[in-house]
Protein backbone atom coordinates (compact mmCIF):
# COMPACT_ATOMS: atom_id res chain seq x y z
CA UNK A 1 0.00 0.00 0.00
CA UNK A 2 1.33 2.94 -0.88
CA UNK A 3 2.80 5.57 1.28
CA UNK A 4 0.48 4.30 3.77
CA UNK A 5 2.42 4.67 6.79
CA UNK A 6 1.14 8.80 7.23
CA UNK A 7 2.76 9.43 10.91
CA UNK A 8 0.53 12.43 11.99
CA UNK A 9 0.90 14.48 15.25
CA UNK A 10 -2.01 14.01 17.92
CA UNK A 11 -2.93 15.20 20.84
CA UNK A 12 -2.23 11.89 23.80
CA UNK A 13 -3.24 11.07 26.82
CA UNK A 14 -1.26 9.31 30.00
CA UNK A 15 -1.76 8.83 34.06
CA UNK A 16 -0.13 10.23 36.18
CA UNK A 17 -0.22 7.01 39.16
CA UNK A 18 1.96 4.28 39.45
CA UNK A 19 1.79 1.78 42.31
CA UNK A 20 4.87 2.31 45.16
CA UNK A 21 4.74 1.37 48.94
CA UNK A 22 8.40 3.19 50.15
CA UNK A 23 8.28 6.57 50.98
CA UNK A 24 11.49 6.53 48.48
CA UNK A 25 12.34 8.73 45.58
CA UNK A 26 11.26 6.18 42.78
CA UNK A 27 13.84 4.92 40.47
CA UNK A 28 14.24 6.59 37.16
CA UNK A 29 12.20 4.55 34.10
CA UNK A 30 13.24 3.46 31.07
CA UNK A 31 9.88 4.11 29.86
CA UNK A 32 9.57 7.87 27.40
CA UNK A 33 7.95 10.48 29.85
CA UNK A 34 5.46 12.39 27.89
CA UNK A 35 4.35 15.67 28.60
CA UNK A 36 3.35 18.63 26.53
CA UNK A 37 4.32 23.11 27.26
CA UNK A 38 1.28 25.00 27.53
CA UNK A 39 1.93 29.00 28.18
CA UNK A 40 0.40 30.07 31.51
CA UNK A 41 -2.35 32.32 31.24
CA UNK A 42 -1.79 34.02 34.35
CA UNK A 43 1.91 35.46 33.40
CA UNK A 44 3.10 36.08 29.48
CA UNK A 45 6.29 34.40 30.26
CA UNK A 46 6.00 31.48 32.45
CA UNK A 47 5.16 28.03 30.83
CA UNK A 48 3.85 24.63 32.45
CA UNK A 49 4.40 21.26 31.84
CA UNK A 50 1.66 18.67 32.21
CA UNK A 51 1.16 15.55 30.92
CA UNK A 52 -0.39 15.32 27.89
CA UNK A 53 -3.76 14.01 28.63
CA UNK A 54 -3.98 16.95 30.80
CA UNK A 55 -6.33 20.13 30.14
CA UNK A 56 -5.02 23.78 32.43
CA UNK A 57 -8.81 24.77 33.18
CA UNK A 58 -9.93 27.50 35.10
CA UNK A 59 -12.19 26.33 38.36
CA UNK A 60 -15.65 26.35 37.63
CA UNK A 61 -17.02 26.39 40.61
CA UNK A 62 -18.15 29.59 42.91
CA UNK A 63 -16.44 27.82 46.33
CA UNK A 64 -12.88 27.67 46.93
CA UNK A 65 -10.98 28.46 50.11
CA UNK A 66 -7.31 28.22 51.10
CA UNK A 67 -5.47 29.86 53.53
CA UNK A 68 -1.75 30.28 53.68
CA UNK A 69 0.31 32.49 55.72
CA UNK A 70 -1.55 35.99 55.41
CA UNK A 71 -3.12 35.02 52.05
CA UNK A 72 -6.75 34.00 51.97
CA UNK A 73 -7.21 32.73 48.55
CA UNK A 74 -10.77 32.82 47.61
CA UNK A 75 -12.78 31.86 44.03
CA UNK A 76 -14.58 34.98 44.20
CA UNK A 77 -11.22 37.01 44.02
CA UNK A 78 -8.48 34.63 43.06
CA UNK A 79 -8.01 33.40 39.45
CA UNK A 80 -7.85 29.73 40.22
CA UNK A 81 -7.20 27.00 37.61
CA UNK A 82 -6.78 23.32 38.11
CA UNK A 83 -4.64 20.74 35.66
CA UNK A 84 -7.54 18.69 34.93
CA UNK A 85 -7.88 15.55 35.31
CA UNK A 86 -5.40 15.43 38.26
CA UNK A 87 -6.87 17.64 40.59
CA UNK A 88 -3.80 19.84 40.73
CA UNK A 89 -3.91 23.28 41.86
CA UNK A 90 -2.96 27.06 40.39
CA UNK A 91 -3.86 30.01 42.96
CA UNK A 92 -2.83 33.87 41.96
CA UNK A 93 -3.08 36.47 44.73
CA UNK A 94 -2.41 40.44 43.97
CA UNK A 95 -1.30 40.16 47.65
CA UNK A 96 1.04 42.48 48.52
CA UNK A 97 4.54 40.47 48.11
CA UNK A 98 4.43 40.78 52.46
CA UNK A 99 1.81 38.84 52.63
CA UNK A 100 3.71 35.64 52.28
CA UNK A 101 7.07 34.91 53.44
CA UNK A 102 7.90 31.48 51.65
CA UNK A 103 11.33 30.64 53.51
CA UNK A 104 9.27 31.01 56.81
CA UNK A 105 6.47 29.30 55.94
CA UNK A 106 8.80 26.61 55.20
CA UNK A 107 10.55 26.49 58.24
CA UNK A 108 7.20 26.32 59.89
CA UNK A 109 6.80 23.05 58.73
CA UNK A 110 9.24 20.98 60.38
CA UNK A 111 8.47 22.71 63.54
CA UNK A 112 4.85 21.61 63.48
CA UNK A 113 6.15 18.05 62.62
CA UNK A 114 5.91 17.62 58.89
CA UNK A 115 8.27 15.24 57.10
CA UNK A 116 9.89 16.29 53.94
CA UNK A 117 10.23 14.02 51.52
CA UNK A 118 11.53 16.25 48.18
CA UNK A 119 12.60 19.31 47.95
CA UNK A 120 13.65 21.65 45.72
CA UNK A 121 13.89 25.74 44.83
CA UNK A 122 10.11 27.13 46.17
CA UNK A 123 8.91 24.00 46.55
CA UNK A 124 8.34 21.24 48.55
CA UNK A 125 6.63 17.56 48.77
CA UNK A 126 5.48 16.78 52.33
CA UNK A 127 4.19 14.32 54.28
CA UNK A 128 1.43 15.91 57.28
CA UNK A 129 -1.67 14.90 58.83
CA UNK A 130 -1.95 11.24 57.24
CA UNK A 131 -1.42 12.62 53.54
CA UNK A 132 1.19 13.92 50.80
CA UNK A 133 1.48 17.31 49.78
CA UNK A 134 2.74 19.15 47.49
CA UNK A 135 3.47 22.93 47.39
CA UNK A 136 5.07 24.96 45.03
CA UNK A 137 5.18 29.01 44.86
CA UNK A 138 6.47 31.85 42.81
CA UNK A 139 6.33 35.65 43.23
CA UNK A 140 6.81 36.99 39.70
CA UNK A 141 6.95 40.48 40.73
CA UNK A 142 3.53 41.32 40.69
CA UNK A 143 1.12 38.42 41.89
CA UNK A 144 1.92 35.40 44.27
CA UNK A 145 1.43 31.82 42.12
CA UNK A 146 0.72 28.69 44.24
CA UNK A 147 0.79 25.66 43.26
CA UNK A 148 -0.97 22.67 45.49
CA UNK A 149 -1.55 19.21 45.50
CA UNK A 150 -3.28 16.77 48.34
CA UNK A 151 -2.44 12.55 47.58
CA UNK A 152 -4.43 10.57 50.28
CA UNK A 153 -3.21 7.28 49.66
CA UNK A 154 0.25 7.75 50.89
CA UNK A 155 1.83 4.85 49.94
CA UNK A 156 1.74 6.42 46.12
CA UNK A 157 5.35 7.99 45.94
CA UNK A 158 5.45 7.99 42.16
CA UNK A 159 2.10 9.88 41.74
CA UNK A 160 3.34 12.86 44.40
CA UNK A 161 6.54 13.19 42.69
CA UNK A 162 4.68 13.24 39.15
CA UNK A 163 2.69 16.09 40.95
CA UNK A 164 5.62 18.06 42.08
CA UNK A 165 7.46 17.70 38.88
CA UNK A 166 4.36 19.46 36.99
CA UNK A 167 3.49 22.37 39.68
CA UNK A 168 7.41 22.94 40.00
CA UNK A 169 7.73 23.70 36.45
CA UNK A 170 6.63 27.30 36.15
CA UNK A 171 9.36 27.80 38.61
CA UNK A 172 12.19 29.58 36.36
CA UNK A 173 15.31 27.83 35.96
CA UNK A 174 16.53 24.13 34.74
CA UNK A 175 13.86 21.50 34.77
CA UNK A 176 14.82 17.71 34.61
CA UNK A 177 12.22 15.95 34.87
CA UNK A 178 12.23 12.31 36.74
CA UNK A 179 9.22 11.35 37.70
CA UNK A 180 6.42 12.16 35.30
CA UNK A 181 4.46 9.12 34.39
CA UNK A 182 5.97 7.40 31.62
CA UNK A 183 3.58 6.46 29.11
CA UNK A 184 2.59 2.96 28.92
CA UNK A 185 -0.34 1.87 26.58
CA UNK A 186 -0.94 -1.40 27.52
CA UNK A 187 -1.43 -0.49 31.61
CA UNK A 188 -3.74 2.38 30.71
CA UNK A 189 -6.13 0.22 28.26
CA UNK A 190 -6.20 -2.54 31.22
CA UNK A 191 -8.13 0.97 32.54
CA UNK A 192 -10.51 1.34 29.95
CA UNK A 193 -13.67 -0.30 30.58
CA UNK A 194 -15.45 -2.49 28.44
CA UNK A 195 -19.11 -2.58 26.87
CA UNK A 196 -21.60 -4.25 26.34
CA UNK A 197 -22.06 -3.33 22.86
CA UNK A 198 -18.60 -2.61 21.08
CA UNK A 199 -18.56 0.74 19.39
CA UNK A 200 -16.56 -0.14 16.73
CA UNK A 201 -18.18 -3.20 16.02
CA UNK A 202 -21.56 -1.51 15.42
CA UNK A 203 -20.06 1.07 12.98
CA UNK A 204 -18.56 -1.46 10.72
CA UNK A 205 -22.07 -3.59 10.90
CA UNK A 206 -23.94 -0.68 9.54
CA UNK A 207 -20.44 0.93 7.26
CA UNK A 208 -18.91 -2.15 5.60
CA UNK A 209 -21.90 -3.81 3.69
CA UNK A 210 -22.61 -0.28 2.27
CA UNK A 211 -18.96 0.60 1.30
CA UNK A 212 -17.44 -2.86 0.30
CA UNK A 213 -20.07 -3.38 -2.80
CA UNK A 214 -19.10 -6.00 -5.27
CA UNK A 215 -19.51 -2.79 -7.62
CA UNK A 216 -16.69 -0.93 -5.46
CA UNK A 217 -14.33 -3.87 -4.94
CA UNK A 218 -14.24 -4.37 -8.45
CA UNK A 219 -12.10 -1.30 -8.92
CA UNK A 220 -8.57 -1.11 -8.91
CA UNK A 221 -9.03 2.21 -6.90
CA UNK A 222 -10.97 1.15 -4.23
CA UNK A 223 -6.97 -0.16 -2.61
CA UNK A 224 -6.93 3.79 -2.46
CA UNK A 225 -9.43 3.25 0.68
CA UNK A 226 -12.00 5.08 1.91
CA UNK A 227 -12.98 6.77 5.39
CA UNK A 228 -15.97 7.00 7.79
CA UNK A 229 -16.82 8.91 10.23
CA UNK A 230 -17.70 7.08 13.41
CA UNK A 231 -20.12 7.99 16.71
CA UNK A 232 -17.76 7.25 19.14
CA UNK A 233 -15.31 9.43 17.61
CA UNK A 234 -13.98 12.68 16.89
CA UNK A 235 -13.04 12.58 13.15
CA UNK A 236 -12.57 10.71 10.53
CA UNK A 237 -11.12 6.72 10.56
CA UNK A 238 -9.19 5.79 7.30
CA UNK A 239 -9.37 2.25 6.06
CA UNK A 240 -7.75 0.40 3.63
CA UNK A 241 -7.52 -3.05 2.21
CA UNK A 242 -4.18 -4.29 3.04
CA UNK A 243 -3.23 -7.80 0.79
CA UNK A 244 -0.88 -9.07 2.83
CA UNK A 245 -0.88 -9.94 6.44
CA UNK A 246 1.95 -9.41 7.61
CA UNK A 247 1.93 -5.70 7.04
CA UNK A 248 1.57 -4.70 10.54
CA UNK A 249 4.94 -5.59 10.99
CA UNK A 250 6.12 -3.50 7.50
CA UNK A 251 4.48 -0.71 9.71
CA UNK A 252 7.08 -1.61 12.39
CA UNK A 253 10.09 -1.78 10.48
CA UNK A 254 8.90 1.81 8.19
CA UNK A 255 8.12 3.05 11.99
CA UNK A 256 12.21 2.91 13.32
CA UNK A 257 13.31 4.38 9.91
CA UNK A 258 11.23 7.47 10.48
CA UNK A 259 12.32 7.73 13.97
CA UNK A 260 8.84 6.41 15.56
CA UNK A 261 8.66 4.39 18.68
CA UNK A 262 6.41 1.23 19.17
CA UNK A 263 4.28 1.98 22.51
CA UNK A 264 2.14 -1.09 21.72
CA UNK A 265 1.33 -4.54 19.60
CA UNK A 266 -1.00 -6.88 19.59
CA UNK A 267 -0.30 -9.43 16.71
CA UNK A 268 -2.58 -10.11 13.81
CA UNK A 269 -3.82 -13.40 12.71
CA UNK A 270 -5.82 -13.08 9.61
CA UNK A 271 -9.25 -15.27 9.88
CA UNK A 272 -8.76 -15.47 13.92
CA UNK A 273 -7.62 -12.15 15.17
CA UNK A 274 -7.26 -8.34 14.85
CA UNK A 275 -3.86 -6.70 15.42
CA UNK A 276 -3.30 -3.28 16.55
CA UNK A 277 -0.03 -0.59 17.24
CA UNK A 278 0.66 2.41 18.25
CA UNK A 279 3.60 4.43 17.47
CA UNK A 280 5.04 7.56 19.27
CA UNK A 281 7.33 10.32 17.81
CA UNK A 282 10.51 10.35 19.41
CA UNK A 283 10.89 13.82 18.07
CA UNK A 284 8.05 15.06 19.40
CA UNK A 285 6.52 13.19 22.59
CA UNK A 286 2.82 14.35 21.69
CA UNK A 287 3.05 12.59 18.35
CA UNK A 288 0.78 9.51 17.94
CA UNK A 289 -0.85 7.03 15.99
CA UNK A 290 -2.66 4.01 15.70
CA UNK A 291 -3.69 1.41 13.30
CA UNK A 292 -5.63 -1.34 13.59
CA UNK A 293 -6.03 -4.63 11.39
CA UNK A 294 -8.84 -6.98 11.17
CA UNK A 295 -10.13 -9.87 9.08
CA UNK A 296 -13.22 -9.21 7.53
CA UNK A 297 -14.95 -11.64 4.67
CA UNK A 298 -11.57 -12.75 3.90
CA UNK A 299 -10.16 -9.84 3.32
CA UNK A 300 -7.17 -7.70 5.52
CA UNK A 301 -8.94 -4.14 6.55
CA UNK A 302 -6.17 -1.83 7.44
CA UNK A 303 -8.23 0.82 9.91
CA UNK A 304 -6.14 4.48 11.22
CA UNK A 305 -6.70 7.28 13.16
CA UNK A 306 -6.01 10.75 12.11
CA UNK A 307 -3.75 13.59 14.29
CA UNK A 308 -6.68 15.27 15.46
CA UNK A 309 -7.94 12.11 17.78
CA UNK A 310 -6.07 12.11 21.36
CA UNK A 311 -3.98 9.23 22.40
CA UNK A 312 -6.87 8.58 24.82
CA UNK A 313 -9.23 8.33 22.18
CA UNK A 314 -6.71 6.18 20.01
CA UNK A 315 -6.29 3.66 22.63
CA UNK A 316 -10.15 3.45 23.38
CA UNK A 317 -10.10 2.30 19.22
CA UNK A 318 -7.07 0.08 19.67
CA UNK A 319 -9.12 -1.11 22.80
CA UNK A 320 -12.32 -1.99 20.81
CA UNK A 321 -10.28 -3.16 17.75
CA UNK A 322 -8.69 -5.59 20.19
CA UNK A 323 -12.18 -7.50 20.64
CA UNK A 324 -13.58 -7.42 17.21
CA UNK A 325 -13.36 -11.18 15.71
CA UNK A 326 -13.32 -12.12 12.39
CA UNK A 327 -15.93 -10.61 10.52
CA UNK A 328 -18.80 -12.03 7.64
CA UNK A 329 -20.21 -8.99 7.13
CA UNK A 330 -20.43 -9.71 3.19
CA UNK A 331 -21.74 -12.94 2.90
CA UNK A 332 -21.61 -11.89 -0.79
CA UNK A 333 -17.89 -12.12 -0.71
CA UNK A 334 -17.04 -15.63 -1.74
CA UNK A 335 -13.65 -17.11 -2.98
CA UNK A 336 -14.52 -16.91 -6.57
CA UNK A 337 -15.42 -12.99 -5.85
CA UNK A 338 -12.07 -12.31 -4.45
CA UNK A 339 -10.66 -13.69 -8.00
CA UNK A 340 -12.20 -10.64 -9.61
CA UNK A 341 -11.32 -7.94 -7.33
CA UNK A 342 -9.36 -4.95 -7.52
CA UNK A 343 -9.11 -5.45 -11.29
CA UNK A 344 -11.03 -2.68 -13.08
CA UNK A 345 -10.68 0.64 -14.10
CA UNK A 346 -14.59 1.34 -13.87
CA UNK A 347 -17.47 -1.05 -13.40
CA UNK A 348 -21.79 -0.60 -13.94
CA UNK A 349 -23.91 -2.68 -12.58
CA UNK A 350 -26.48 -4.26 -15.33
CA UNK A 351 -29.92 -2.82 -13.80
CA UNK A 352 -31.64 -5.45 -15.34
CA UNK A 353 -29.95 -8.10 -14.11
CA UNK A 354 -29.03 -8.00 -10.11
CA UNK A 355 -25.32 -8.62 -9.65
CA UNK A 356 -24.64 -8.64 -13.15
CA UNK A 357 -21.87 -6.16 -14.14
CA UNK A 358 -20.08 -4.49 -16.80
CA UNK A 359 -16.22 -4.44 -16.11
CA UNK A 360 -13.86 -2.81 -18.13
CA UNK A 361 -10.32 -3.36 -17.92
CA UNK A 362 -7.59 -0.68 -18.86
CA UNK A 363 -4.08 -3.19 -18.64
CA UNK A 364 -6.10 -6.11 -21.56
CA UNK A 365 -7.06 -3.25 -23.71
CA UNK A 366 -5.48 -3.89 -27.60
CA UNK A 367 -8.49 -1.76 -29.06
CA UNK A 368 -7.45 1.10 -26.94
CA UNK A 369 -11.15 1.50 -25.83
CA UNK A 370 -12.11 5.49 -23.42
CA UNK A 371 -12.79 3.11 -20.44
CA UNK A 372 -10.63 -0.10 -21.43
CA UNK A 373 -12.04 -3.40 -22.69
CA UNK A 374 -15.83 -4.31 -21.67
CA UNK A 375 -16.31 -7.59 -20.12
CA UNK A 376 -19.27 -9.00 -18.11
CA UNK A 377 -19.12 -11.01 -14.84
CA UNK A 378 -22.49 -12.75 -13.63
CA UNK A 379 -23.92 -12.82 -10.15
CA UNK A 380 -21.70 -15.54 -8.80
CA UNK A 381 -18.51 -13.72 -10.00
CA UNK A 382 -17.91 -15.01 -12.79
CA UNK A 383 -16.58 -14.42 -15.97
CA UNK A 384 -19.44 -14.78 -18.69
CA UNK A 385 -17.85 -12.24 -21.04
CA UNK A 386 -14.34 -11.85 -21.41
CA UNK A 387 -13.15 -8.05 -21.73
CA UNK A 388 -13.09 -7.06 -25.33
CA UNK A 389 -15.41 -4.86 -26.47
CA UNK A 390 -16.17 -0.94 -25.94
CA UNK A 391 -19.62 -2.08 -24.17
CA UNK A 392 -21.69 -4.44 -23.82
CA UNK A 393 -25.37 -4.09 -23.24
CA UNK A 394 -28.05 -6.37 -21.85
CA UNK A 395 -31.24 -6.64 -24.79
CA UNK A 396 -33.94 -8.91 -24.39
CA UNK A 397 -32.92 -11.95 -23.35
CA UNK A 398 -29.01 -11.47 -24.93
CA UNK A 399 -26.08 -9.40 -25.06
CA UNK A 400 -24.74 -6.99 -27.70
CA UNK A 401 -21.19 -6.16 -27.74
CA UNK A 402 -20.13 -3.23 -29.66
CA UNK A 403 -16.33 -3.08 -31.12
CA UNK A 404 -14.48 -0.84 -33.64
CA UNK A 405 -15.54 -3.07 -36.57
CA UNK A 406 -19.69 -3.71 -35.91
CA UNK A 407 -21.70 -5.38 -33.20
CA UNK A 408 -21.61 -9.12 -32.36
CA UNK A 409 -24.75 -10.97 -30.80
CA UNK A 410 -23.89 -12.81 -27.61
CA UNK A 411 -26.19 -14.89 -25.71
CA UNK A 412 -26.40 -15.43 -21.65
CA UNK A 413 -23.84 -17.94 -21.63
CA UNK A 414 -21.55 -14.96 -23.27
CA UNK A 415 -21.23 -17.23 -26.45
CA UNK A 416 -21.09 -15.56 -30.04
CA UNK A 417 -24.06 -15.97 -32.24
CA UNK A 418 -23.66 -13.73 -34.70
CA UNK A 419 -21.81 -10.61 -35.96
CA UNK A 420 -23.19 -7.48 -38.14
CA UNK A 421 -22.56 -4.10 -38.67
CA UNK A 422 -24.94 -3.14 -36.89
CA UNK A 423 -27.51 -5.65 -34.27
CA UNK A 424 -30.67 -4.16 -32.26
CA UNK A 425 -33.82 -5.78 -30.63
CA UNK A 426 -36.68 -5.28 -32.16
CA UNK A 427 -38.94 -7.69 -29.79
CA UNK A 428 -38.78 -11.06 -27.80
CA UNK A 429 -36.09 -13.10 -29.29
CA UNK A 430 -36.50 -11.24 -32.64
CA UNK A 431 -33.11 -9.05 -33.94
CA UNK A 432 -32.77 -6.28 -36.51
CA UNK A 433 -29.57 -6.95 -38.32
CA UNK A 434 -28.00 -4.32 -40.95
CA UNK A 435 -24.94 -4.93 -43.20
CA UNK A 436 -22.73 -2.17 -45.13
CA UNK A 437 -23.71 -3.83 -48.22
CA UNK A 438 -27.30 -2.50 -47.89
CA UNK A 439 -28.58 -6.58 -46.44
CA UNK A 440 -30.74 -6.62 -43.72
CA UNK A 441 -32.58 -9.29 -41.88
CA UNK A 442 -34.23 -10.71 -38.65
CA UNK A 443 -32.59 -13.43 -36.53
CA UNK A 444 -34.61 -15.34 -34.05
CA UNK A 445 -32.39 -15.93 -31.52
CA UNK A 446 -34.77 -18.11 -29.54
CA UNK A 447 -35.13 -20.70 -32.91
CA UNK A 448 -31.45 -19.80 -33.18
CA UNK A 449 -32.14 -19.13 -36.82
CA UNK A 450 -33.32 -16.19 -39.71
CA UNK A 451 -36.93 -15.05 -39.70
CA UNK A 452 -36.03 -12.63 -42.57
CA UNK A 453 -32.61 -13.69 -43.71
CA UNK A 454 -30.19 -11.52 -44.76
CA UNK A 455 -31.41 -9.84 -48.37
CA UNK A 456 -31.46 -6.35 -49.94
CA UNK A 457 -34.24 -5.14 -48.14
CA UNK A 458 -35.04 -2.54 -45.89
CA UNK A 459 -36.95 -3.72 -42.83
CA UNK A 460 -38.80 -1.57 -40.50
CA UNK A 461 -41.38 -3.06 -37.12
CA UNK A 462 -44.78 -1.46 -37.82
CA UNK A 463 -45.05 0.41 -34.59
CA UNK A 464 -46.84 -2.29 -32.51
CA UNK A 465 -48.39 -4.34 -34.67
CA UNK A 466 -45.79 -7.19 -34.08
CA UNK A 467 -45.48 -7.25 -38.22
CA UNK A 468 -42.47 -5.96 -39.99
CA UNK A 469 -42.44 -3.81 -43.41
CA UNK A 470 -40.12 -4.73 -46.26
CA UNK A 471 -39.02 -3.36 -49.44
CA UNK A 472 -36.81 -4.73 -51.82
CA UNK A 473 -33.02 -2.03 -52.65
CA UNK A 474 -33.98 -1.44 -56.54
CA UNK A 475 -30.92 0.72 -57.24
CA UNK A 476 -27.48 1.97 -55.38
CA UNK A 477 -25.62 4.96 -56.14
CA UNK A 478 -22.41 6.29 -54.48
CA UNK A 479 -24.80 8.79 -52.26
CA UNK A 480 -28.24 7.22 -52.78
CA UNK A 481 -30.11 3.65 -52.30
CA UNK A 482 -33.44 3.76 -53.95
CA UNK A 483 -36.07 1.35 -52.64
CA UNK A 484 -39.39 -0.40 -54.34
CA UNK A 485 -42.38 -0.59 -53.02
CA UNK A 486 -43.68 -2.12 -49.28
CA UNK A 487 -45.04 -4.94 -47.83
CA UNK A 488 -46.06 -6.75 -44.65
CA UNK A 489 -44.29 -9.53 -42.91
CA UNK A 490 -45.81 -11.12 -39.94
CA UNK A 491 -43.76 -12.71 -37.18
CA UNK A 492 -43.26 -16.09 -38.49
CA UNK A 493 -41.91 -14.53 -41.60
CA UNK A 494 -44.87 -15.47 -43.87
CA UNK A 495 -45.53 -12.19 -46.34
CA UNK A 496 -48.86 -11.14 -45.91
CA UNK A 497 -49.42 -8.04 -47.74
CA UNK A 498 -46.85 -7.97 -51.26
CA UNK A 499 -45.09 -5.58 -51.74
CA UNK A 500 -47.09 -3.21 -53.77
CA UNK A 501 -47.89 -0.53 -51.42
CA UNK A 502 -46.15 3.03 -50.08
CA UNK A 503 -46.64 3.21 -46.28
CA UNK A 504 -48.73 1.17 -43.38
CA UNK A 505 -50.56 2.96 -40.28
CA UNK A 506 -51.41 0.59 -37.12
CA UNK A 507 -54.37 1.75 -35.71
CA UNK A 508 -54.20 -0.37 -32.63
CA UNK A 509 -57.41 0.24 -31.03
CA UNK A 510 -59.25 -1.47 -33.79
CA UNK A 511 -56.18 -3.94 -34.29
CA UNK A 512 -56.40 -2.89 -38.78
CA UNK A 513 -53.76 -1.92 -40.69
CA UNK A 514 -54.27 1.76 -42.95
CA UNK A 515 -52.54 0.99 -46.60
CA UNK A 516 -51.69 3.68 -49.11
CA UNK A 517 -51.43 2.84 -52.33
CA UNK A 518 -49.96 5.32 -55.38
CA UNK A 519 -53.21 5.88 -58.24
CA UNK A 520 -52.68 6.87 -61.71
CA UNK A 521 -55.14 7.55 -64.40
CA UNK A 522 -53.86 9.20 -67.42
CA UNK A 523 -52.61 12.39 -66.16
CA UNK A 524 -54.12 11.73 -63.11
CA UNK A 525 -51.72 10.50 -60.01
CA UNK A 526 -52.52 10.49 -56.59
CA UNK A 527 -53.13 8.13 -53.83
CA UNK A 528 -55.83 5.62 -52.62
CA UNK A 529 -56.38 4.11 -49.16
CA UNK A 530 -57.70 1.14 -47.93
CA UNK A 531 -58.08 -1.30 -44.73
CA UNK A 532 -56.15 -4.35 -44.12
CA UNK A 533 -56.90 -6.88 -41.23
CA UNK A 534 -53.75 -8.35 -39.11
CA UNK A 535 -53.75 -10.91 -40.82
CA UNK A 536 -53.43 -9.00 -44.46
CA UNK A 537 -57.08 -9.63 -45.54
CA UNK A 538 -58.51 -6.84 -47.37
CA UNK A 539 -61.53 -4.94 -44.94
CA UNK A 540 -61.84 -1.83 -47.14
CA UNK A 541 -60.71 -1.32 -50.80
CA UNK A 542 -58.39 1.26 -51.92
CA UNK A 543 -60.76 3.23 -53.16
CA UNK A 544 -60.60 6.36 -51.03
CA UNK A 545 -58.89 9.51 -51.97
CA UNK A 546 -58.53 10.91 -48.17
CA UNK A 547 -58.44 9.54 -44.36
CA UNK A 548 -58.29 10.74 -41.29
CA UNK A 549 -57.71 8.45 -37.72
CA UNK A 550 -55.55 5.92 -39.31
CA UNK A 551 -53.65 5.73 -36.38
CA UNK A 552 -55.18 6.66 -33.01
CA UNK A 553 -58.94 7.29 -34.19
CA UNK A 554 -61.96 5.82 -32.76
CA UNK A 555 -63.02 4.91 -36.06
CA UNK A 556 -60.93 5.74 -39.61
CA UNK A 557 -62.65 8.13 -41.74
CA UNK A 558 -62.27 7.67 -45.55
CA UNK A 559 -63.68 10.34 -48.38
CA UNK A 560 -64.68 8.90 -51.72
CA UNK A 561 -66.06 11.47 -54.49
CA UNK A 562 -66.63 14.05 -51.79
CA UNK A 563 -68.28 11.81 -49.39
CA UNK A 564 -67.53 10.81 -45.83
CA UNK A 565 -67.58 7.22 -45.10
CA UNK A 566 -66.19 5.63 -41.92
CA UNK A 567 -64.60 2.47 -40.65
CA UNK A 568 -66.24 0.78 -38.61
CA UNK A 569 -69.85 1.33 -40.12
CA UNK A 570 -72.09 2.72 -37.67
Amino acid sequence: MANLLKFMLLSSTISLVLSATAREEPAMKDEKPVWKTVTVPFHDELTLDIPIDSELMAWESEFYFWYIGNLRLTAENNPVYVIHPHNLDIVLSDAPKADFDYPAWRNALTEHGAEIIHEASNGVLYYSADALHVFTYLYTGKQHVLGKATLFDTGDLPAAYAAFEILHSFVPGPQKKQYTAPFNAAREMETIPQWDENPLALQLDDILPRQLTPSWLLKEDSLDGFYFYPDSFTDTVDAYIESDPAYLNELIASAKEKDWELSYQKEFVAGKQSGSLLFQSRRNPQAFISYCMISESGLNLLLSLPSSITVKKQMEFIHQCNQLPAGNRLPWLTAQWRTQLFKYGHVDPIDELPGWFEVFDKHNNPDDYFFGAAGLLNDQGETVIPPRFDEIHFSGNAFIGHTNNGRELLDMSGKSVLKAELIWRERDSLYMVKESSNKQGIYDLAARDWLIPLDMNYLSSLDDSGLFTFSHVTEVKESSIRYGDTGLIDAQGKTIIPNEYQTFWYNPGLKVIVGQRRWQQGDKTGYRYGIFDMQGNLRVPFEYDYVTGEETGAVIKLRKEGLWYQYPAE
